[in-house]
């Protein structure tokens, strides 16, 4: 038996691949600014201010990244502090990651069907 010893060429690192998936395009991008907005202001009010209606600053970030948030809403703590912000940080982060997911693969697949080649005009042309 002969052993196959052509290699394919290195490619990028999968969390490379998978980094360039979600914010390779203008629309993720523009939906993880506004989320890190969101999330900035709610935990900058969470953690300082502490008034009875405190909590009310998470509802933007929450409302940005329905309908994952409201899987996971339940496992933030009702005592609020760093430990509501860390954990709220932590849901909106994980639920970021999937609406940008499905947005890219929304892109990806408008981008197949309404361009020809499959691409944005002038990225990746060779000539």
């Amino acid at each position: 038996m002969t052993e196959n010893t052509e290699q394919t060429p290195p490619g990028r690192p999968p969390i490379l691949r998978i980094a360039g998936f979600l914010v390779g395009n203008w629309p993720s991008r523009i939906y993880l600014a506004l989320v890190l907005a969101s999330v900035l202001f709610a935990v900058a009010s969470i953690t300082t201010y502490q008034g009875s209606d405190a909590n009310l600053a998470a509802v933007w970030p929450i409302l940005m990244t329905l309908p994952w948030t409201l899987l996971f809403i339940w496992l933030v703590p009702d005592s609020g502090g760093v430990g509501a912000a860390l954990a709220l940080v932590g849901i909106v982060t994980v639920a970021t990651l999937l609406n940008m997911a499905i947005i890219s693969w929304l892109v990806r697949l408008v981008r197949r069907r309404l361009l020809p080649g499959g691409h944005a005009p002038g990225r990746y042309s060779s000539g």
